[in-house]
């Protein structure tokens, strides 16, 4: 069968390969950030023909998590003809995006209280050296 999952932001696309004689996939979706593993999601696919699945949750699919993907595939009397187990994880761009973005806004301020601190420095230099030519005038 081989399984496999890719996540697009909150959306979780699975794929496999089809098993001779199977009549229903079971499908089930694991977070483990936990011991044991919580189930997210369960599916039985009576459709053979289906071997992909997609799925959008932002509440079970949030970043920098661990899953384990299972899929089962039974003939017409229940009986298992395959079992297949995969681990799953958000790529590093999905786990650090609110980093990113902190990063970003800091980044951004502290470049703006430098500005304001050059702007002030410059601006008590321009004070100070009219005050001494008035000053020497007199």
């Amino acid at each position: 069968m081989d399984p496999d999952g890719n996540f697009d932001g909150n959306t979780i696309t699975v794929k496999w390969n089809p098993v001779e004689l199977a009549v229903k996939y079971l499908v089930r979706i694991e977070q483990c950030q936990t011991e044991p593993c919580q189930p997210v999601y369960d599916e039985i696919i009576t459709n053979t023909n289906t071997t992909r699945l997609e799925m959008t949750d932002q509440d079970k699919f949030g970043p920098c998590t661990f899953y384990s993907l299972q899929v089962i595939a039974e003939d017409s009397n229940n009986y298992r003809l395959s079992k297949e187990t995969k681990m799953l994880i958000k790529n590093d761009n999905e786990c650090n995006q609110h980093l990113h973005i902190i990063i970003g806004v800091t980044l951004s301020i502290l470049v703006l209280l430098a500005l304001l601190l050059l702007f002030a420095i410059l601006f008590l230099l321009a004070k100070k050296s009219n005050g001494k030519d008035t000053k020497s005038s007199i």
